[in-house]
């Protein structure tokens, strides 16, 4: 598995995307799942739900009263 994903990076062969709303897909993805099972794909490894946001980057206060996690590197 781990081979795989280094030969698709390393040679440019990246997975595809989709739009996909959780709120109201959410059986796709468990259908999703269950054929990835079938096909003897891990679908921890190769289905991926991710989500982007537009929020600013502030740096790290520690002991302020509205603490923000700090980003993990």
């Amino acid at each position: 598995m781990l081979a795989d994903l280094c030969r698709r990076f390393m040679n440019r062969r990246l997975f595809q995307y989709t739009e996909f709303n959780p709120n109201e897909e959410m059986t796709k993805y468990f259908k999703l799942t269950a054929l990835f099972k079938e096909a003897g794909i891990d679908p921890d490894y190769y289905l991926v739900v991710d989500s982007s946001s537009d929020l600013p980057y502030d740096f790290y206060r520690p002991g302020e009263e509205e603490e923000r996690l700090p980003i993990h590197l």
